[in-house]
């Protein structure tokens, strides 16, 4: 269970800076490598070598025969340097396809979303299929969507919440109006308002910004706010929350995933939106028209 330090494995921190391989015919001549491991391991000699490719260092690989020294010649040496190079190359072939592979698959769910979304004719059923793709990408189902007041432009209300969330929407939108959240005084909502920008917190309660009163109440611990974008204006945020840990980490590729997903939503929601605010319209002018007749 040996740890490579290179506080105490002078000689490692040595291959990895200059990414060449060292030999050490003598060990006991040599105060470079670990003194724990060269006792336990009993390494008379030794052979450190970068499993690197360009600029790019995957690994070390470390060559001793258990208490026999290896007196190993040059030849010998760069036929072990050649083969280490050779697995460099492997290892990097094999991440390159490994990012390939994922590449794909995130493409075709991005397209899978967009042709999903163009199907669907209101607006829970495109939030509902954000809420469905963003909990697989981001592996968490607490996510809920605030909207503008199309009339109010500056008061967000809560729009929706995820079916799989361990909240119910009717509890949760009970909450928000327990609290009498003012979502114009939320520091984050209104940061994510006015930069246009997503937002993650993985710690609430290390941060200044977030509403704790109303973190404490949902039991919110870490947050991720991604704004809803449509030609140039903000329709609300899409809030992704944490509710069994602090410091969760997302990997980049996942956060790049899902603000790409609520970018595709966007544009469908504001549609609708439209959609809705014209039949909105269109139903109080022919409300007037008859009761003048």
């Amino acid at each position: 269970m040996h740890i490579v330090n290179t506080s105490h494995d002078h000689l490692a921190k040595e291959v990895i800076e200059t990414k060449e391989p060292i030999y050490i015919p003598d060990t006991s001549k040599d105060s470079r490598p670990d003194r724990r491991a060269v006792e336990a391991f009993g390494i008379k000699s030794l052979l450190v070598l970068p499993m690197a490719y360009e600029e790019e260092l995957y690994g070390l690989v470390f060559l001793f025969d258990y208490g026999i020294p290896m007196d190993l010649e040059p030849s010998e040496i760069e036929s072990i340097e050649a083969y280490v190079n050779m697995a460099a190359v492997a290892v990097r072939n094999a991440n390159n396809l490994t990012k390939k592979e994922s590449l794909l698959a995130d493409k075709q769910l991005l397209l899978n979303i967009t042709k999903e979304l163009s199907l669907c004719s209101t607006l829970q059923e495109v939030l509902d299929k954000c809420f469905e793709y963003l909990g697989s990408v981001l592996n968490n189902s607490n996510i809920g969507a605030h909207l503008l007041d199309p009339i109010a432009c500056r008061h967000i209300n809560p729009a929706s919440l995820s079916k799989d969330s361990d909240w119910s929407e009717e509890d949760w939108k009970r909450t928000h109006r327990h609290l009498a959240i003012d979502f114009k005084k939320d520091l984050v909502f209104q940061e994510v308002l006015a930069t246009k920008k997503s937002i993650y917190i993985p710690d609430t309660a290390a941060d200044s910004r977030p509403n704790h009163t109303a973190c404490e109440r949902f039991g919110i611990k870490g947050m991720y706010l991604i704004p809803l974008i449509a030609t140039g204006n903000v329709l609300g945020t899409i809030a992704v929350v944490n509710l069994h840990e602090r410091n969760h980490t997302y990997p980049e590729s996942a956060l790049q995933l899902a603000e790409s997903i609520v970018d595709i939503t966007a544009p469908v929601l504001s549609y609708l939106l439209y959609i809705e605010k014209q039949e909105s319209i269109i139903a109080e002018r022919t409300s007037e028209l008859t009761e003048k007749k």
